[in-house]
């Protein structure tokens, strides 16, 4: 039986004032402090200590914070900042003017997401999209990629979402769909690669463009679904590791979306050593681990007892031979709030964002 001194869920505003909160008073990017707060459930003052805990190098380069930040220099001085998890608002907490309410993308890289966003479940569809929509607004990535994407909701994410150039894997049943930051991001080339053995229409969609400096070529897919889909499934991932083997050596390569992978299919096909897991890349935190959770997303009718949580949305990374080096910065986990309207989550995956750094090759 549930404590009677438990605390409700907290709402998506109040996830948005503790992120603002976080972000004021230390100076931090908002990608550090959506990580910091989810792997403190959301207590702030916990993830504040947390944050100023961990060690930084001397420009603080990785969490993005300011030694010179007033607000940050309070709380490193043990001054207190009253910012109750247990709270619905943030009185007294100084939010500056300067603070935005849209966190940025790195000013010196990129910042990409990847999520299904469910478009095969008809109910609330139209309201879900929506707030993915306003969820990808808020975050401003440069580079999105989409699963399960459906044309009602393709015609949706296109007029939400008109400063990015859309590109449709097909107009047909369900689809991948990526979008490229107009402003950041110059578009060069796509092309759809169809598994031809797959039962599900599945394919991998690759984008060649420019941005941040570098040649990227970007891959999504939707792999296989079902445990009874093992086989083709680890077939189109080692087809898609091969497809980022032979990119050529002037690009970096991202491949990542709805893997449906499970730890030991990954083990049985074999990662290669110049193929990254960009979650582990980041330290493997545990609270973005878990893209599909059915513990915590209830969105599907789950007609069983047991409700599993596993990590299906996955991203990967080949680095470049020539160009200078990506390191991705922070992994968190979105679209973690339910909607006031319908009471659901906007899909039944967490959706991933990942800022990256570009930095010189070393010499």
């Amino acid at each position: 039986m549930a404590s009677l001194k438990e605390n409700p869920p907290l709402s998506e505003k109040e996830h948005e004032e503790l992120r603002l909160s976080f972000t004021a008073v230390t100076g931090a990017q908002p990608t550090v402090a959506l990580r910091y707060l989810q792997q403190k459930n959301w207590n702030i003052e916990e993830a504040l200590n947390s944050f100023y805990d961990a060690p930084k190098s001397p420009s603080s380069t990785q969490d993005g914070s300011h030694s010179n930040s007033s607000a940050g220099m309070m709380a490193s001085q043990g001054q207190s900042v009253d910012s109750s998890r247990h709270s619905t608002s943030t009185s007294g907490t100084v939010l500056p003017a300067t603070v935005a309410t849209d966190p940025q993308p790195p000013s010196q890289g990129f910042r990409l997401i990847t999520w299904n966003i469910d478009g095969l479940d008809p109910r609330n569809i139209k309201e879900r999209t929506l707030a993915a929509c306003t969820i990808l607004k808020q975050y401003k990535p440069d580079i999105v990629y989409l699963q399960e994407v459906i044309f009602p909701t393709f015609l949706i994410i296109s007029s939400e979402l008109d400063n990015y150039k859309a590109i449709p894997a097909t107009g047909d049943g369900y689809f991948t769909l990526i979008l490229l930051r107009k402003s950041t991001v110059t578009y060069l080339s796509s092309k759809v690669e169809a598994f031809e053995e797959s039962e599900m229409t599945r394919a991998l969609q690759k984008a060649e463009c420019k941005c941040a400096g570098i040649d990227l070529c970007l891959m999504t897919s939707h792999l296989e679904s079902t445990a009874d889909g093992k086989a083709e499934r680890c077939n189109q991932f080692s087809r898609s590791l091969y497809r980022m083997k032979t990119a050529t050596g002037e690009q970096t390569v991202l491949f990542g979306g709805d893997t449906n992978l499970r730890d030991k299919e990954v083990t049985k096909v074999g990662l290669p050593s110049y193929i990254r897991d960009v979650w582990e890349m980041c330290g493997s935190p545990e609270a973005a681990k878990f893209t599909w959770d059915l513990t915590k997303n209830d969105n599907l009718n789950w007609p069983f007892p047991n409700r599993p949580k596993l990590r299906f949305d996955r991203l990967y990374l080949r680095h470049a031979k020539t160009s200078p080096r990506v390191v991705p910065q922070d992994f968190c986990l979105i679209g973690t709030e339910r909607l006031e309207g319908c009471g659901r989550f906007p899909s039944d995956h967490w959706g991933i964002v990942c800022d990256f750094k570009v930095t010189p090759l070393p010499t």
